[in-house]
């Protein structure tokens, strides 16, 4: 499988259902998710412990301040990289993205390699 060494990052801000919806999806397929939680100011931090706390490949990071969307994604990386050990691709997926099949993740890191 291409995505065995690819980590997704998906910066949360206020959007907890989207961002719950692609976690599932993603850590089904089978691919290790960090979820960055970008201070948002609804309920986001429990829904987000709710549903995906006791999920396999996913992890939950929350940021004590809104940082900003590029900073809040470094975050996210910085994360993945201390966390995950074999990574060699990360993905910076928007929360409201739809990702149709998981080839086609797979034909997006061949095409990197």
């Amino acid at each position: 499988m291409e995505t065995d060494r690819l980590v997704a990052v998906i910066l949360n801000y206020n959007t907890p259902e989207l961002s719950i919806k692609l976690a599932k999806k993603l850590g089904g397929w089978m691919i290790n998710t960090i979820v960055v939680d970008n201070n948002s100011k609804d309920n986001s931090r429990e829904l987000l412990k709710k549903e995906l706390d006791s999920l396999d490949r996913v992890r939950l990071l929350f940021l004590k301040e809104n940082i900003g969307y590029a900073k809040g994604n470094n975050a996210g990386i910085a994360f993945a990289i201390k966390y995950f050990t074999e990574i060699e691709y990360i993905a910076i997926i928007n929360p409201d993205i739809e990702i149709i099949s998981k080839e086609s993740l797979d034909n997006m890191v061949k095409a990197l390699k």
